[in-house]
């Protein structure tokens, strides 16, 4: 944004221009042409982005597939009091169709102008389609600043009226130039590639939809998230409930909360941690460790729990804060080498849009993971509460709480009964059930782990069907 603010202190010929320069934050947003001779679909869609936005980024030929002229539509923006920017690709035309196009556009009041390379055709739907790249985005950028400030096309030409365009260009800066490769770095071999599964070939993004391995991915993801994140959203509950009646003296308030600021701590550790690792031994033998790991860990809780119950010890309490905080390491650790997993399997090229399509198992965990630890923690609380009163005396229930047995679970619903009160009432040698609430959760999460290690096992390299087609 700040480079906005460099230009020449010329009048903005359009409002886009005039916000950069004067330092606001600016939204744009993108509408592809219709596929389509009528355009009043995409006008109306664009009438339902003009408050929200700046301007509307308008596509040329989207996806490498056929579409409404940019120009035209962009015209009809206008027309429509809509600040269009008018995307401009050099794969379909030469540079006689583009400084054509340019001097169309400046005729027709179309001011923001964005340089693009285009899609290769061969991603999409016409794949033997012919591409052009008579320039590149630089070039045409040269050609629309000379026509601009001088008023003259490359050869030399004079050009009548004025073209006060606003120039943008788009760029990638970790796709570096083509045989680009760090200084002392060498490249994989057949046999490294092959043992850990990094494929020299690409997948489109709309073919790696079509793939087995794009969904055994999402669930390998989604079920490692939703293990890491339903123990995250209850952690704090997790650790008082289970050590603070067995170890008052350790657990506290204040404990739980530094407790939790170290989850913190070694999710981000484990993000560093075992991308590293991944790197040396291979992402698939990676989510091995996450996930025969991680089940030896989850059910090992319970156990863990029900001893702190019966012989309350310190040992107790330092295994499951270790236990616990692997666990969080390896959730860090699996959002981290996700994006390099995707790009093993499918090729580097479409692995960011790969994985912005992967991220909807993030927001399905992000629902499951709290849901069912809270769900499975609400119905073991009512077990519990129920095994508890069974074995009170109902004359010692009744002069409790002021009602008898058979107003149980109204008294639960006001929350005047719970598992603490009942102990208090309980026969003596009465084991508090409070550190088993969370045993069927630790259970589920090491079933979902268990389907995320079998669809990991199960994973192959994509069947060269789905490959790009190179040229």
């Amino acid at each position: 944004m700040n480079i906005a603010t460099k230009v020449e202190s010329v009048a903005a010929v359009s409002r886009l221009q005039e916000q950069l320069r004067n330092g606001k934050f600016v939204v744009t947003a993108e509408l592809t042409p219709p596929v389509s001779g009528d355009a009043r679909g995409f006008v109306e869609r664009g009438f339902g982005l003009r408050d929200l936005v700046t301007a509307i980024n308008i596509t040329d030929g989207a996806g490498a597939k056929a579409h409404m002229s940019s120009l035209v539509a962009a015209h009809f923006l206008l027309d429509a009091g809509i600040e269009p920017i008018l995307q401009l690709t050099c794969r379909d035309r030469n540079r006689i169709a583009l400084q054509s196009d340019l001097l169309s556009a400046a005729a027709s009041g179309v001011r923001n102008l964005l340089m693009l390379r285009g899609d290769d055709p061969s991603a999409g739907d016409q794949p033997d389609a012919m591409p052009v790249f008579d320039l590149d985005p630089r070039r045409l950028l040269e050609t629309a600043r000379l026509l601009r400030d001088k008023s003259e096309l490359p050869s030399g030409r004079k050009v009548a009226g004025s073209a006060p365009f606003f120039l943008g260009a788009a760029d990638n800066p970790i796709d570096p130039a083509p045989g680009w490769q760090p200084a002392g770095w060498a490249a994989p071999d057949a046999a490294h590639r092959a043992k850990r599964m990094i494929s020299s070939e690409v997948v489109h993004i709309d073919q790696a939809l079509k793939t087995p391995q794009f969904y055994q991915l999402w669930i390998v993801l989604c079920f490692n998230v939703t293990a890491g994140i339903g123990v995250l959203s209850v952690a704090k509950t997790m650790m008082t409930e289970i050590f603070g009646t067995t170890l008052p003296g350790i657990v506290d308030g204040s404990f739980a909360a530094t407790y939790v600021v170290m989850i913190s701590v070694f999710n981000m550790t484990g993000r560093f941690f075992w991308a590293s690792i991944s790197d040396f031994i291979g992402r698939r033998a990676t989510y091995w460790i996450f996930f025969t790991l991680g089940i030896a860990l989850y059910l090992s809780i319970p156990y863990c729990a029900h001893h702190v119950s019966v012989s309350p010890s310190v040992l107790w309490l330092i295994y499951f804060y270790a236990a616990t905080m692997i666990i969080f390491t390896m959730y860090g650790g699996g959002f981290a080498t996700i994006p390099a997993y995707l790009a093993d399997i499918f090729g580097i090229r479409f692995v960011g849009g790969i994985h912005g399509r992967l991220l909807t198992a993030w927001s399905t965990a992000g629902v499951l993971g709290p849901l069912a630890i809270t769900s499975l923690r609400k119905s073991a609380s009512a077990a519990a509460i129920a095994d508890l009163a069974a074995k009170v005396d109902p004359r010692a229930f009744e002069a409790t709480f002021g009602a008898g047995l058979d107003q149980l679970q109204a008294l639960v619903a006001q929350k005047t009964v719970t598992i603490a009160k009942l102990m208090e009432i309980a026969p003596a040698g009465t084991v508090d059930p409070t550190s088993s609430l969370y045993n069927t959760t630790m259970y589920l999460m090491a079933v979902l782990l268990g389907i995320a290690l079998l669809c990991n096992a199960a994973m192959r390299p994509v069947d060269s069907r789905h490959h790009m087609r190179a040229g």
